[in-house]
């Protein structure tokens, strides 16, 4: 039993790529995007004022991204590169553009946490925080918002090839 277990453990890190810091379930409360290769855990903590997420991506390899808003062109969105086997995250906004713009270069600011991140080859998942309102223009307020939006592309970095988007109502 023991070397079954041993064996178990040692298969689950071959699959691993690179992994840092915490990616810990915030909690048993999730979501699943239909239709697409998104789930994602999360927490509100309203002592503290800060939401907690847990976000897996089921395409190896692609840049993607998970966003909040109440109209397709009025999205706070963060989006996750690759770079190597290392994930990069950016606070976003996502209004009457091709691809979302970074916050900052619109004169708002930079608010997401990235705690952590798993990069395996069928999957990545990244752990993040931010306020829950953080007062920036470009952010939305987590807990007014209608839609939940999510977006991906082909290969590591942030482009148009292969976009697919969509969005889902919160529960």
């Amino acid at each position: 039993m023991r070397l079954l277990t041993l064996l178990l453990i040692i298969s689950s890190f071959a699959w691993t790529i690179n992994a840092w810091g915490d990616v810990s379930r915030p909690s048993r409360d999730s979501f699943t995007m239909n239709g697409t290769n998104f789930r994602v855990w999360y927490r509100y903590n309203y002592n503290t004022g800060y939401y907690v997420a847990l976000i897996e991506f089921n395409r190896p390899g692609d840049w993607f991204m998970v966003g909040w808003g109440n109209t397709d062109d009025d999205v706070d969105a963060w989006v996750f590169q690759l770079d190597g086997n290392r994930v990069l995250s950016s606070d976003r906004y996502w209004g009457n553009t091709r691809l979302p713009v970074r916050d900052v270069a619109l004169g708002g600011t930079y608010d997401l946490q990235l705690l952590g991140y798993l990069v395996q080859r069928n999957r990545t998942l990244v752990k993040i925080r931010r306020r829950i309102n953080t007062g920036d223009r470009y952010d939305k307020v987590l807990t007014r918002v209608r839609y939940t939006y999510w977006a991906w592309g082909q290969g590591p970095r942030l482009t148009t090839d292969g976009l697919q988007r969509g969005r889902v109502v919160r529960r």
